[in-house]
């Protein structure tokens, strides 16, 4: 009798709908802790400018646990949509998903803030209108970042496109854990990520060789003063013929 050995595949200790789970009970756990904590905090606080600081930072927390949320969803959705693929496969695509979600409902808030409200809140605005007339002059009349892409504060395309990189750096590393580290014979490997990766490096090069070439043109004068040029009418400085003479050379 011949001697056959199986070998069982080991599977995973939790499953993507356990982890999805375990990481969705975390989260709630955390944003209702950090609700009472703001709530305990602005109790014990008088001053209005405490208040305020207090008030952007919430909302700076609350934005992150909203975007955490946001993962969670399209992973789940992701998790439904391909039940045969990795987790990790599934978790890349809901990473770059959520981050695309997240530029555009920035881009467009910029936008209008910026380019249609002129850099002012709407209720700054609403304050604004309520003062007498004689204040006009105080509000802005145009968008101040008017010259700069999608009229935008300087630096915030490049910005944006560094924190993608991160972010697809990112994906692209979690799928490569769901990838097989062996090639069979006569098997062809396509790298389906090619042309995100050309992309990329495209915009990085427009962008930031740009910036750089922005900042050679903008170079500060030497402080040595070796490049400087010489003050007109000075001693030192060499006679120039004028328009139909003669310089008089001394023998």
């Amino acid at each position: 009798m011949d001697a056959t050995t199986t070998t069982q595949k080991s599977e995973p200790f939790l499953s993507g709908s356990q982890i999805i789970w375990g990481v969705v009970i975390a989260i709630v756990i955390g944003h209702v802790l950090m609700i009472l904590y703001f709530a305990f905090k602005k109790s014990r606080q008088t001053d209005e400018v405490s208040k305020s600081k207090t008030a952007q930072l919430e909302i700076l927390l609350h934005s992150m646990f909203a975007i955490g949320y946001l993962l969670l969803a399209t992973c789940a959705i992701t998790n439904i949509l391909n039940p045969g693929k990795p987790f990790l496969m599934n978790l890349s695509g809901s990473v770059l998903i959520t981050w695309l979600v997240v530029i555009i409902s920035y881009y467009t808030w910029a936008i209008y803030f910026y380019n249609i409200n002129l850099g002012w809140s709407d209720e700054k605005w609403d304050r604004f209108r309520m003062k007498p007339a004689d204040s006009t002059k105080m509000a802005p009349e145009t968008n101040p970042y008017i010259d700069e892409t999608f009229g935008l504060p300087p630096g915030t395309v490049r910005g944006t496109i560094a924190l993608s990189l991160v972010v697809v750096a990112l994906a692209l590393t979690l799928h490569s854990f769901a990838l097989s580290s062996t090639v069979r014979t006569n098997e062809i490997l396509v790298d389906n990520f090619d042309f995100v990766k050309k992309a990329f490096l495209m915009m990085i090069a427009f962008y930031f060789g740009a910036k750089s070439l922005e900042t050679f043109q903008n170079k500060p004068p030497d402080p040595s003063g070796v490049n400087k040029d010489k003050p007109e009418g000075d001693g030192a400085s060499e006679d120039k013929p004028k328009e139909g003479g003669v310089v008089k050379v001394d023998g």
